[in-house]
Parts: structure tokens; sequence; C-alpha cells
């Protein structure tokens, strides 16, 4: 801490500093994640020994401002990290997840001139509220500063009526289905539309009621790996 209080006040440090961010959702059954904006010699950024992968990160809103009021940043990570984005599709869309974010200087870096794992600003500890955007280039979370959910019990996800798994996809290339993103576990012959009707396998499509998981598995199982909220619904629906 002291090395890095030193350089503060120098007015040409010579030293671009670095951000890395840490998301740890293990507590919602995932994984740690950990990654960077920045590269070093185009490969992975490592610090104290942890690997940072790149990846394209904007980040806004974690100034504290003094009036009091928590900060609730923004931050915007690309998607084509593909293992990043099932953990998000899997996981209630990471919500509650604790993110940290490290500040240090390059040249303490493992592979800096100066290798030092204990020199960092202050942690920036934060979790992640809710999920705001998500498209084809971009996830984007709000945060909520640790200070602020004392007393909430994480992981937290949205009640509703429907289930969040991603179902198969039929590939008409092979004439069969593609699981490589699919997080049902669902892989027997039967095929249903999203009204329930047998069709084939060409149309088979999840309606994600429980009705649509009871007609996959056994209708009186109290093992349905159904992902949502059945008492959230209206009576007659998603049971019929």
């Amino acid at each position: 801490m002291a090395d890095i209080k030193s350089d503060n006040i120098k007015l040409n440090l010579g030293s671009p500093l670095v951000e890395l961010f840490t998301i740890d959702a293990t507590g919602l059954g995932a994984g740690t994640y950990h990654f960077t904006p920045m590269t070093s010699g185009g490969g992975k950024v490592v610090f104290n020994s942890v690997q940072y992968s790149p990846l394209p990160i904007e980040t806004e809103g974690f100034e504290w401002e003094g009036d009091g009021k928590m900060p609730r940043p923004l931050i915007r990570v690309s998607n084509i990290n593909l293992t990043f984005v099932a953990a998000v599709t899997s996981y209630y869309d990471l919500v509650g997840a604790k993110l940290t974010r490290r500040r240090t200087y390059a040249k303490y870096l493992d592979n800096g001139s100066s290798p030092n794992g204990n020199a960092q600003f202050p942690l920036d500890v934060f979790y992640i509220e809710r999920k705001t955007r998500q498209n084809k280039q971009l996830i984007e979370w709000e945060l909520k500063a640790a200070v602020d959910v004392e007393n909430i019990m994480v992981p937290r996800r949205q009640a509703i009526d429907i289930c969040n798994h991603r179902y198969r996809i039929y590939d008409s290339d092979t004439g069969d289905f593609d699981y490589s993103r699919a997080t049902c576990p669902y892989t027997d012959t039967p095929s249903f539309d999203i009204e329930g009707n047998p069709v084939s396998k060409a149309n088979d499509k999840c309606g994600r009621r429980l009705f649509d998981c009871q007609l996959r598995y056994t209708k009186d199982s109290d093992q349905l790996p159904f992902r949502g909220f059945p008492g959230i619904g209206q009576i007659g629906y998603p049971y019929r």
C-alpha cells in the first residue's frame, strides 16, 4: 500500500493504471471469473499469481460523490466469451454475485518491472444487483455497494413462473439436436411444441412452463429440473 500511495502523488509515474475485475459466483453454483480490459503482450494479465483474461469492459459510476449516497456503478462486458455468457444464462444472470475491482500499476504486475502482489489501491467490492441489458454485443449490470446489501440473503433471482433453462436446438444440417449451449438436461426422444402437442424433432420447442416439463418427464415426479416458481402464475396456468 505504501508503494501505491507514494506513486499516486507523482505527476509522471511512467506506468499505466491497470483495472482487474473478479466475479465470484460460487454462491450461485457457478465459478469465479477473472477479467481485465488490458492485455499483457496480447495475452492474459497476471497479478499476484492470478490470471485475468482480456475482455472488452466499460464501467461508470464507481466514484463516491460525497453526498451520502451509495454509488450504483454500471459495468458492460463484451459477450464474446461464450463460457462466461453460458454462466450468465444458466445462473440467474449472476444476480447476487460478488464483483471486486482491483487497481494497480502495470509495473507491479507479475511480469512488470517491479512485481509486487500487495501494491494495489483499496478494493472496490460490489454485488450484482440486476442485469440491465443484454444483446449480441454486450451484457450490462447495475452494481450495489457491499455496505448497501447488509442483511440481504444471496443468491437472489427474479421470481417468475417460467423456466430459465436453455433448451436444446434442432440442427437441420445434422438432423439431430444440438446440446452445446443447452442447460436443460432433457435428451429423450419424445418432442412437443410450445402448446404441448406431439411433433417431430424438427419442430421440438419447450414452452418453459411446468406443464412442458411434466410432458417430458414423469408428471408426478418431484425431481423435475424446472427452474421457475409455478405458484407465481395464475390458477390453471402453467399447470393445465
